[in-house]
């Protein structure tokens, strides 16, 4: 029994855009499938390959629904050394350590809170904080608004310890992973002062020499606080429905290059 199967995916151009965006292709019932759907012979998905490069495509149908993302709550001391380890590589221990630093120095909350929310009465000391870390470089912090209160702030949901934040104090003479810390912290708390993300969620097929090829992703209309997050945290969206699109309509012509993947067939063992 083959253990393997093969799908092919386009990468696609609209005309006049930059931007790319994938697709799978979606096998015809003139192909030879297993009863999952599932092509087995890599040379079959071949031959539709040359049938489709170098010819062009166009967008065949396309749905869009508006929607709208709102910034990442701000951290507990589980989620920043998850984000931290992640990021900078800091082990458990040494996010502790360091979060316990900043704490002592007064310059950020308690670090052992297991809560990500902020209690609303805390919600007006963001004209104080905010204006500090603008003044210390934090990106957006001079952007944010009291207008608008995200759902971090939420006294239903603040436990022993409210999240992990920036206490108004002025950092000064930090060493290199306090400094790295303490810019995590803040610009998670800043995010909160921030407009959401407006998107059009969309839902595609694309058409190329009878072959058809289907994708979704997000339009992005407004970035929101999303323009002040590192590029690689918004990077790690790039599942099937969630990666960036460019503008593509009904009808717009497209080229696109391809290629074919291998993929394990998952056998549950009882």
């Amino acid at each position: 029994m083959k253990n393997k199967y093969y799908e092919m995916v386009g990468v696609f151009h609209k005309n006049g855009s930059e931007q790319t965006f994938r697709a799978r292709h979606v096998p015809g019932e003139d192909l030879t499938m297993d009863s999952e759907g599932r092509v087995l012979n890599k040379n079959v998905l071949s031959i539709v390959m040359g049938k489709v490069t170098g010819r062009p495509g166009k967008v065949t149908k396309c749905t869009c629904k508006k929607g709208t993302e709102a910034p990442p709550l701000p951290y507990s001391l589980d989620t920043l050394q998850v984000e931290a380890n992640r990021s900078l590589g800091y082990s458990p221990k040494v996010v502790l350590d360091t979060a316990q630093s900043l704490y002592e120095k007064k310059l950020t909350s308690y670090p052992r809170s297991d809560c990500n929310y902020i209690p609303t009465s805390q919600h007006g000391d963001g004209e104080k904080i905010l204006k500090m870390l603008a003044g210390y470089g934090i990106p957006g912090a001079d952007q944010g608004s009291l207008k608008i209160e995200s759902k971090a702030f939420n006294d239903k949901k603040v436990t022993a310890h409210h999240a992990i934040i920036p206490t108004g104090v002025m950092p000064k003479e930090l060493n290199e992973k306090e400094t790295a810390l303490y810019k995590m912290i803040a610009s998670r708390y800043t995010l909160q002062y921030l407009p959401p993300c407006e998107f059009k969620s969309m839902q595609f097929e694309v058409t190329v020499a009878g072959e058809i090829f289907q994708g979704g992703g997000k339009l992005i209309l407004k970035e929101g606080f999303r323009k002040f997050m590192k590029r690689e945290a918004k990077d790690v969206e790039k599942d099937e429905g969630q990666a960036e699109l460019p503008d593509i309509r009904e009808g717009d012509t497209v080229t696109g290059h391809y290629w074919i993947k291998r993929l394990r067939i998952m056998v549950n063992m009882i």
